[in-house]
């Protein structure tokens, strides 16, 4: 299986590697997008050295389309809100997906990525869709589930799980602007920390039918999403439980508690034991020999392998057919922290619904009115549609400027055009042309201001990470409510989102090989000065 990975960051570069070292049966790594230079001066050791680099998911998926690169599938490691997106658009070329959880940050966007799956395996028959809960993996977990689904000790009676052990620092929060924030994270314990706990509870115990949440915003650090949550849960058959985490406490604990009719299942440190009664509690419970006697019981330590190799496990397993989390289940896991998070926000018990009723799509829309509430966003609105047709505009203009060839001559045409066209417009400008790193022609005005200078980078960086005009995207983020460290995740001072940097295109080329760059007018002009004088020289 020939597979992609796009977003290498922590996870996905560890994937990567896994792969590329041959961990992975059945799996060649074939191409990564959004590789920072630090990361990649980590693994150039480890990564093939004909690997195939893409700034972006769409950039990869045009030279799939284009016949030059040759993909069964893709691994999805990209921040939660893209994953649907860039699942629809593998599923539209009938590649296989395997997403790092969670599915995305609310219900729907599961929804929708099982919608296109099932709708392009009418079309692919043998295309794969899963996820990496690859906590299913671990013995004691996969014990425990055998316990409870094989009622050897009866019904489910209560659950407790306590995760504590979740601990961050101020310093983990500040590491990334978008951390911690409604639209950039999309949450906070409960979607980063928690997704495979919640999937695991529902796994082995199965989906409650109502929750009661708490959700401490800020507790005990400055970010504007929770880190710590309590939730009553209750079961169809009356069984209730509670679930505690939290990033705030030290030292912190992880308890899985699970009582059954006849026993008490305890799972901590990564090990189980099982509190067996003499004789059913039933009979204790309708005995009148004794107003206060007490099951007899004996403790029992249950012997668990530990887990070695889980992610490995997963995707050599997902190669060969095997879903260790099917698409369909992902949903499961955002019920859960969707419901939690609407019950803390309305005060009340909230249920968790049936998929395909007319409730689930209530919860949907309350989850999602509140989460754009809580993230400062607007809902979709006409000036969304007036920015993305300024985009296309932008695009249409990208694929009427390419060239034939572009080298030291072509840039010093170029810029000495833009020069002159300042000169005429009786302004100073600081210009910038690169080529792969490399500077061709670089100019600044005198008396211009050095701020400029810092300005051209940053524009140029926008336009080299999006592979369009950094004009592209300030009207792709304008469109969508988001700025540029909650949509990819990138440093404010090191990329900006307004106009002024154009890509260099050659033709027949699916990707950007450098940037035409000015600084020192409004930056809606600095972009339109580079479309005009490069339309005059084509």
């Amino acid at each position: 299986m020939k597979v992609a990975v796009l977003g290498m960051g922590n996870m996905g570069s560890k994937y990567a590697a896994f792969i590329a070292q041959g961990k992975v049966k059945g799996m060649e790594l074939e191409a990564v997008t959004r590789i920072r230079p630090e990361r990649m001066e980590t693994l150039k050791n480890i990564l093939p050295e004909k690997l195939k680099i893409y700034e972006t998911a769409e950039r990869l998926f045009s030279a799939y389309d284009e016949g030059q690169l040759e993909l069964d599938a893709v691994l999805i490691v990209t921040p939660h809100y893209s994953h649907e997106e860039l699942a629809k658009l593998a599923f539209e070329r009938g590649l296989s997906v395997l997403c790092d959880k969670p599915a995305g940050v609310y219900s729907r966007q599961a929804r929708n990525m099982m919608n296109a799956y099932m709708e392009a395996k009418s079309k692919y028959p043998d295309i794969k869709y899963g996820f990496v809960f690859h906590q299913r993996t671990f013995p004691v977990y996969k014990k425990m589930r055998d316990i409870v689904q094989s009622k050897k000790y009866g019904e489910l009676k209560r659950v407790n799980w306590v995760v504590t052990d979740w601990y961050r620092p101020n310093a983990y929060y500040e590491s990334g602007s978008w951390r911690a924030t409604w639209g950039g994270d999309g949450g906070g314990t409960l979607i980063n920390q928690c997704p495979h706990n919640l999937d695991l509870l529902q796994w082995i115990c199965g989906m409650p039918v109502c929750v009661q949440g708490f959700c401490h915003e800020g507790k005990f650090h400055p970010i504007e999403v929770e880190d710590e949550v309590t939730a009553y849960m209750e079961w169809k058959d009356g069984a209730t439980g509670v679930f505690i985490a939290s990033t705030g406490e030290a030292a912190g604990v992880n308890r899985l508690e699970i009582s059954l009719d006849n026993a008490l299942l305890v799972c901590e440190k990564g090990e189980l034991s099982v509190c067996e009664l003499d004789k059913p509690e039933i009979e204790y419970r309708n005995s009148r020999d004794d107003l206060f006697g007490k099951p007899k019981c004996e403790w029992k330590k249950i012997e668990c392998e530990k887990p070695e190799g889980a992610y490995e496990k997963v995707l050599s397993d997902f190669a060969a057919g095997i879903m260790t989390a099917a698409g369909s289940e992902a949903i499961n896991s955002l019920y859960l922290s969707n419901a939690i998070y609407l019950s803390s926000w309305e005060h009340r018990m909230v249920n968790i619904p049936e998929a395909g009723t007319e409730e689930e799509l209530k919860f949907e829309k309350s989850f999602e009115a509140w989460l754009n509430k809580k993230a400062g966003k607007q809902p979709a609105s006409s000036a969304g549609d007036e920015y993305k047709a300024k985009a296309e505009i932008i695009e249409q203009q990208e694929r009427e400027i390419q060239f034939d060839k572009f080298d030291s001559e072509e840039a010093v045409r170029i810029g000495t055009a833009l020069i002159k066209e300042a000169e005429r417009r009786n302004n100073k400008i600081c210009l910038d042309i690169q080529i792969a790193g490399r500077r061709l022609f670089h100019y600044s005005s005198d008396g211009n201001a050095s701020s400029n200078d810092v300005m051209i980078e940053r524009k140029k960086n926008t336009a080299m990470y999006t592979g369009h005009s950094s004009l592209w995207a300030h009207y792709m983020l304008k469109s969508m409510g988001l700025s540029i460290d909650q949509k990819w995740h990138l440093d404010p001072s090191q990329y900006a989102e307004v106009g002024g940097a154009f890509p260099i295109r050659l033709k027949n080329c699916p990707t950007a090989i450098g940037t035409i760059t000015v600084s020192g007018f409004d930056h809606t002009v600095d972009h339109g000065i580079i479309v005009d004088v490069c339309r005059k020289l084509i």
